[in-house]
Formats: structure tokens, C-alpha cells, sequence
């Protein structure tokens, strides 16, 4: 349907469903063309490989084959940490993070894989520089079932930072502002909060809260009917629940949670941004789309929350908010682009992307070898032809 050069795809497989984004690149803008999700219920899908199998199927089926894809890895799988270097120089500062990445790994026996990224000075940070990391094993086994389906892709990249990455993509006027935010993913099996300011995510880390609660709550409320397997978010309102209803207590867990995981933060930060106050809350994902949640989650934090995505015809979807992440990183205009690729693939992925380039290289060499010998025969035939023109006068003399 279109050629991957100019058409980025983001991959987020989750739980509830694999969910897509693809980009568009005219010139120097890049725009949203489509976001789209497989109902893995419809499809029967038992098994992970037949999961993979399935996406691989979707993603020929709409044209998306051969974009450029970057997949993304639940981020409760990995660590990530901001650490202030004093060191500048690149070369430098490649060793001192390998270093650094080696003493979190050092409780583990376990091959890692990480990549880190430089970030702007603030926060109480002279040189910070974001660090990733996670298990080698977790990775192959996910590129195993990629290539067992057939599945093609360009790198895998975590999804809270991919998170990020689509907040910063929709609200770009508040990206560089010094006052933290809180980011939520309520995922249907695990969320994800970040603290972001100043260009810099703070902190990354699960919460033990999954939108599964809100599912199994909604269904168990008076009046559900028990055939009603999937009662949609959007017919309730949080507000309206009874005092001791279970949707509620659901709500209060991810309260709890989200407490938790902001008192976490403060406890490892810096002293100047230890006290300052979290601005505003944010929450994307399929649990964001509970009827009633920002405002009474609002009301219980004492804090401005809103819902973000993308927009996709007109419609804020923020289930669509990692897919977008991806997708933008795929397209190299993520705010966060760590990569989880073992070295080895990304050579072969580097190499396999090159080739195109190479071939039209060797093209190119042939066609300037077969001109200048084109051009050598064509001088040689008229200095041969003039050499006898002269041989001849020769002999006539």
C-alpha cells in the first residue's frame, strides 16, 4: 500500500490487544495516518505464537508490512535510572555508563542489555544522562517469537518511555517546563508511572495496579448482566458509585499505588526537587477510559488531571498513547530513543538496512566503470583510425 520509507509503525502488544500507529513523513512534518487495534478475542488467538502470527497477518492485511517498526517491551521488564556524569566527552562517557549499567546488573548472573541517551542539565542535574537497561534473555526470547512468525522489525524500545515520548509529541508546550508531572499507563495487566520534568524522566516505575479491576468490578456490579463479558468503561461514572461499591475500591487501590510510587520518587531524588509539588497528573491507556476517573482522581490527589493520546478522527484515544511513543521512534523524532536491541542484532538490522545503499553503490561503480571504459574504447577506435589514415600516407610516400 505504501513504501516503508516515509511510514513509521508502532507496535504496542499488550494484553487487551495489539495496538498499532502509523506515521507519515512530507518533508520535515510527520503526521498521524492511522491507529488501529486486533481484537485478539474475535480472533481466538490461545497462544503467544499464534498472537505473533496474528499481528504479522493484520499488519500484511492493512499494507503495513514493510514500514519501519519498532516494537515495545512492557516496561516493568527493564530499569531505568537518570545518574548525573561529571564526565563530557562521548567517548568517555560510553565507559563510564557501561560501568554503571554493570554495577545494577551485578546482583544478577544474567547477560543485560541496556543503551543510554544524554539529557538537558536541570533538576538538580549538572550532566544527567537516562539509562536503560534490561535482561538479555527477556529480549531474544520476544525476537524469537518475531522471527518464528515472520514478524519483521526495526528495534525495541520501552514502553514508558514510549510514553513519554507521545506526551511530549502532544502537549510539546509544557515538555521543557522545570514543574514534574505524573504520567500514568493503566494497562489491563500492569501501569506504568513516570515523574517527567525538565526534559527528563525522574523516575519510571510499575504500579501493582492493573484496568483488569476495573473490568472484573464493572461486571460484578448490581444489575450486570453475567452475559455481558466486556462491559464498556465509558456507561459508568466514577462519581456515581455507591460508597463501598467495588469499582470504587478498585479506584482506591490505584490511589494507594500511585501515592506509593510519587512517595518512591521523592525519597531517591534530589533535595531541590524532592519538595516541589507534582503540577498536574496525566493517564493514558484502556484504564483512563473509566468513565469519571480524571475528575475523581482529581479530586483525590488535590491535583489537575487530564487524559491525553492521539487524536484519531477527531477523537482523543489514549490507549493509542504507547503505539504513538513507538512510532515516533521509529520515525526518529522521539524525545526518547534507547534502543534494547543486543548489539549483534542491531549490527545485522544496520547491515540488512544499508544494503539498499550498498547495492545501489555498487551500481553506481558499475555503471561509471562501464562509462569510462565506453569512453576509453571510443578514444582508443579514433587515435587506431587516425594512426591509419597515417600509415597510409606513409606508404604512399
Amino acid at each position: 500500500m505504501f513504501s516503508g520509507q516515509t511510514h513509521y509503525l508502532g507496535l504496542d502488544i499488550g494484553s487487551s490487544g495489539p495496538k498499532a500507529v502509523v506515521l507519515r513523513r512530507r518533508g520535515k512534518v510527520v503526521e498521524l495516518t492511522a491507529a488501529e487495534k486486533l481484537d485478539i478475542a474475535e480472533e481466538g488467538i490461545l497462544t503467544e505464537k499464534e498472537l505473533y502470527q496474528s499481528v504479522r497477518d493484520w499488519l500484511q492485511s492493512r499494507g503495513w508490512g514493510k514500514a519501519q517498526l519498532v516494537l515495545g517491551v512492557p516496561q516493568y521488564l527493564s530499569t531505568t535510572l537518570v545518574s548525573d556524569f561529571p564526565v563530557a566527552q562521548a567517548a568517555a562517557l560510553s565507559g563510564v555508563v557501561d560501568y554503571e549499567a554493570r554495577q545494577l546488573a551485578s546482583l544478577s548472573d544474567e547477560a543485560f542489555v541496556h543503551d543510554y541517551q544524554p539529557l538537558p542539565a536541570g533538576c538538580g542535574r549538572q550532566r544527567p544522562v537516562l539509562i536503560g537497561l534490561c535482561r538479555e534473555q527477556t529480549l531474544r526470547e520476544r525476537l524469537r517469537l518475531c522471527a518464528e512468525a515472520g514478524l519483521r522489525h526495526d528495534g525495541l524500545a520501552m514502553t514508558g518511555l514510549a510514553m513519554v515520548s507521545a506526551y511530549c509529541w502532544c502537549h510539546p508546550e509544557t515538555a521543557r517546563s522545570p514543574r514534574p508531572v505524573l504520567l500514568l499507563d493503566l494497562g489491563k495487566d500492569n501501569s506504568t508511572a513516570v515523574v517527567f520534568a525538565g526534559g527528563q524522566p525522574l523516575f519510571v516505575g510499575s504500579l501493582l495496579f492493573s484496568a483488569e479491576r476495573f473490568q472484573q468490578a464493572m461486571a460484578a456490579r448490581p444489575g450486570a448482566s453475567k452475559y455481558d463479558e466486556k462491559p464498556s468503561p465509558a456507561r459508568v461514572n466514577l462519581s456515581d458509585e455507591a460508597p463501598h461499591s467495588a469499582l470504587l475500591a478498585a479506584a482506591r487501590q490505584l490511589e494507594t499505588e500511585i501515592h506509593n510510587a510519587v512517595e518512591h520518587w521523592r525519597n531517591q531524588e534530589q533535595a531541590e526537587m524532592a519538595s516541589v509539588p507534582i503540577e498536574q497528573v496525566y493517564v493514558c491507556g484502556g484504564g483512563s477510559q473509566l468513565g469519571g476517573l480524571d475528575a475523581w482522581l482529581a479530586d483525590r490527589l488535590e491535583s489537575q488531571v487530564g487524559v491525553f493520546g492521539p487524536l484519531v478522527g477527531g477523537v482523543r484515544r489514549p490507549e493509542f498513547a504507547v503505539a504513538l511513543g513507538l512510532a515516533l521512534q521509529a520515525a526518529g523524532e522521539a524525545e526518547f530513543r534507547l534502543s534494547l536491541l543486543p548489539a549483534d542484532v542491531a549490527w545485522r538490522l544496520q547491515r540488512e538496512r544499508r544494503w539498499p545503499w550498498l547495492a545501489a553503490a555498487l551500481a553506481l561503480v558499475a555503471i561509471v566503470l562501464a562509462g569510462l571504459e565506453a569512453s576509453w574504447w571510443r578514444r582508443s577506435s579514433r587515435e587506431l583510425a587516425a594512426h591509419q589514415v597515417r600509415i597510409e600516407q606513409l606508404s604512399q610516400c
